[in-house]
């Protein structure tokens, strides 16, 4: 309550992810959020950013409250603000299923795992998408499953990038 000042009105919450890792083939480029941020506080919402990553310099200028650097940033807080948000926008990291397990909306962006979005009825659901660069193809949703079920479980969750690029969601389809 100090930290947000004791205004827990019209709260969203805001994630990115800057490494590639497991869900993550391709780190989120903060430009595409701009838009939706400019938008979300042009109808009075506080955007929060979440996470552990360093806010993007893009979010400060636009007056995002950075709670991923602060110090009072922990599991327990963490928690407590998806709680109260009205909804949250995350990269394709785990911190979506605290929103799913607490039943609030969440739009789950730029995650290759087309398989294993957060369940919950109140979770859209926008994939980073695949190209094949030997056609320049995207593959489809299904193909794009099998990708991921093909690859040998030695080598972890790693995306496959020496053969496919990987197309996070754009700033309008945001």
């Amino acid at each position: 309550m100090d930290f947000l000042k004791g205004d827990v009105d019209k709260i969203v919450l805001l994630h990115i992810k800057t490494n590639i890792m497991n869900a993550t083939a391709l780190p989120t480029d903060p430009e595409t959020y701009v838009p939706a941020i400019r938008h979300l506080q042009e109808k009075g919402y506080r955007t929060v950013f979440v996470g552990r990553e360093d806010m993007p310099e893009q979010f400060r200028n636009l007056g995002v409250i950075n709670y991923a650097q602060s110090p009072v940033a922990s599991f327990l807080h963490d928690l407590q603000l998806f709680a109260i948000a009205e909804f949250s926008i995350t990269g394709g990291s785990g911190i979506a299923w605290i929103a799913d397990c607490l039943r609030k909306p969440v739009l789950y962006l730029n995650s290759w795992h087309v398989f294993m979005p957060p369940a919950g009825a109140s979770c859209v659901y926008l994939p980073t998408l695949v190209r094949d660069k030997s056609t320049g193809r995207l593959l489809s949703i299904r193909s794009q499953y099998e990708l991921y079920r093909s690859m040998a479980y030695d080598s972890g969750d790693v995306f496959l990038n020496k053969t496919y690029e990987a197309q996070n969601a754009s700033g309008e389809e945001i």
